[in-house]
């Protein structure tokens, strides 16, 4: 059985061994613009991988095309981050709720808000020295330096118009009947919508010219990539797509994301890969997807319907709760026990206040 449906079972242990030992190792555009969202520690250890493999590693045309395209947005969307957190830092909170609050039995206001303010002082110039040394979309990017050096002479041909018109046929057939790759992006303008088809249509083209397993490096996380668990969690390469390539060019095929890349990098080439690099990974993609699952919400009309309408529910509930407090104080009111219920709590107020008056006036004596 496993013969026919070769697609649908995971590698043993030692088909895993030729496929890594013999592969070549082909990256997505999203694994190189993560690089950006990296500690520089972790960018340094990816970056370490690649010049170990360099003689092994190639990307597709469509995926270095993608990478420079949206260098620039990484950059700045990284740079966002510390610009949000600086303002924070200069908002002060917690010095202005002190200053408000100056007097306090246990706590030396002056000398805890000097404290702060210093600390603010040091983490604020931290902060700007990190970001004077990052990366900049014009005039530094030793990144970018630093991938176009590796990749030099590894980067796929570009697809002549003939064969892309063919592939953006092809694309409104596969992704009517959703036909992985591509079709989650099927509401995207113009023939963007086919960028991961002419990705995997080079990826294909390359594997059948040189005859080689390809492990496929991506950070894409979406149903046209992957065969899932209900739950999100991936369970392997998408077998339609592990079928295809088989059938087109004769090859083994898998993937991974980065995380799991690093994972097995460990393993299968015995480089010394911190958890805690990993980790940080992961934590980048769970971002990621978060965005991603925003950003659709988002762009749906229907999001925007529910929210208006729940908006438009909390509104006539709270107009309905302020109604029924205006008529339970006008029956209230109306109400002569009420009144008199009124007057005799305002007589037993003053009373107490002028007993304590009086008690006062004693104490002064």
């Amino acid at each position: 059985m496993k013969s026919t449906f070769n697609e649908y079972y995971r590698p043993t242990d030692d088909e895993f061994d030729n496929l890594w030992n013999n592969c070549e190792f082909v990256f997505d555009a999203n694994v190189l613009l993560n690089f950006y969202r990296y500690s520089s520690e972790t960018s340094r250890k990816l970056f370490d991988i690649l010049e170990e493999i360099q003689n092994r590693i190639w990307i597709p045309h469509q995926a270095a095309l993608e990478y420079q395209k949206n260098r620039h947005n990484a950059i700045e969307n990284a740079e966002n981050v510390y610009n949000e957190v600086i303002k924070k830092l200069e908002n002060k909170a917690i010095i202005k709720f002190l200053k408000e609050n100056p007097r306090h039995p246990f706590i030396d206001s002056e000398a805890l808000i000097l404290k702060i303010e210093q600390f603010y002082a040091k983490l604020k110039s931290e902060l700007e020295a990190l970001r004077t040394d990052y990366p900049n979309s014009i005039s530094k990017d030793d990144y970018r330096d630093t991938i176009t050096r590796i990749f030099d002479g590894r980067v796929g041909e570009e697809c002549s118009k003939e064969d892309l018109n063919k592939i953006y046929n092809e694309g409104k057939q596969r992704f009517a009947n959703e036909i992985p790759p591509g079709f989650e992006d099927k509401n995207k303008p113009g023939n963007q919508k086919y960028g991961d088809l002419v990705l995997w249509h080079q990826i294909m083209k390359h594997a059948k010219l040189k005859q080689k397993p390809i492990i496929f490096i991506t950070d894409d996380s979406k149903n046209d990539w992957w065969l899932k668990r209900k739950n999100g969690g991936k369970i392997s390469p998408h077998p339609s797509l592990i079928k295809e390539i088989q059938v087109k060019a004769n090859i083994s095929f898998y993937m991974y994301t980065s995380d799991m890349f690093m994972k097995n990098v460990n393993k299968y080439l015995h480089m010394d890969i911190n958890e805690k690099s990993i980790q940080e990974i992961k934590n980048v993609q769970h971002d990621i997807l978060l965005d991603e699952r925003r950003a659709e919400m988002e762009a749906d009309p229907e999001y925007w319907e529910v929210m208006a309408e729940a908006a438009e529910a909390e509104a006539e509930y709270w107009e309905a709760m302020a109604e029924a407090e205006a008529e339970r104080r006008a029956e209230m009111e109306a109400d002569p026990e009420y009144w008199e219920v009124m007057a005799e709590a305002e007589a037993e107020r003053r009373a107490e206040m002028e007993a304590d008056s009086e008690y006062k006036e004693d104490e002064d004596i």
